[in-house]
């Protein structure tokens, strides 16, 4: 009798599994800054974000790169997120190109101590291959190591690939 429930169960999470990597959660974009608009309303150009604040959500703030940074490989980030938003010091960054395709991968560490629900400093350099594309995204991710998909947060930022 244990024996089906256990082996039930098995069945159960491996189909959960399968379920949530077919059903990722959807990032959520970071909305533009006006002032990275220029006079004619147009989607601003590399050359626009010089200067411009970091991206900020409530539970993470990116230093570096900026919203359309021109990158090259490797290329540092940096920034500082809630403590919330690492497991084990660490959370995925995956850099993306226009069409989606992942370029790179990795976990970023925290420099200081992760367990607390203040800011906590980021940084790393991610090695990426070259893209076939002029423009991509850096996908920050929370550690979500429960799986439930109502806890995963994310933000994009759009990126140049110096080329």
């Amino acid at each position: 009798m244990r024996g089906k429930i256990y082996g039930g169960l098995i069945v159960l999470l491996i189909v959960l599994a399968i379920i949530l990597r077919l059903f990722p959660a959807k990032p959520v974009p970071v909305v533009p800054d006006a002032s990275l608009n220029n006079q004619n309303n147009e989607i601003g150009t590399p050359t626009d974000n010089v200067g411009a604040p970091s991206q900020i959500t409530e539970d993470i703030k990116v230093n570096s790169p900026k919203q359309n940074d021109v990158i090259k490989s490797p290329v540092n980030i940096s920034g500082e997120a809630r403590g919330t938003w690492f497991f084990e010091a660490s959370f995925p960054v995956t850099i993306l190109d226009a069409n989606r395709k992942v370029l790179a991968r990795v976990p970023i560490q925290a420099t200081a101590d992760w367990m607390t629900t203040d800011f906590v400093p980021f940084m790393g350099s991610v090695a990426f291959t070259k893209s076939t594309t002029t423009t991509g995204f850096i996908l920050f991710e929370n550690d979500n190591p429960s799986g439930d998909i109502q806890k995963s947060k994310s933000i994009e930022i759009p990126i140049n690939f110096e080329q």
